[in-house]
């Protein structure tokens, strides 16, 4: 006579949410990294650190190459966002517009 009792399913070993939030953050950089490619028309060595995350510096290098004129970035005086460093840089596009461009970076420098 067959037996009906269910057998237990086999043990698996279930990623750590470190592992998983790793995972999902080299995803989500990939991702950034492919928008920005598509559409500004650079390769991706252009503008990535050695870690191959976009990199906002690489950006400008890759924006003076292309005839923009992007001053050194700057820390204003102003620190809107606790726990993030601001910092600033000019620009001005090869036709004549110039605009200034902020942005953040994790941490505080005194």
């Amino acid at each position: 006579m067959p037996t009906t009792a269910t057998r237990k399913p086999a043990k698996a070993t279930l990623p750590s949410s470190q592992s998983l939030h790793d995972t999902l953050a080299s995803a989500n950089d990939a991702a950034q990294l492919a928008r920005f490619t598509r559409n500004t028309g650079c390769a991706a060595n252009e503008v990535t650190a050695a870690d191959g995350r976009l990199s906002i510096l690489q950006v400008f290098e890759a924006m003076r190459r292309r005839g923009y004129s992007v001053t050194e970035p700057r820390r204003p005086q102003a620190q809107p966002r606790p726990g993030f460093t601001t910092w600033c840089v000019n620009v001005t596009v090869p036709k004549g517009a110039s605009f200034t461009l902020a942005y953040h970076t994790p941490g505080t420098i005194k």
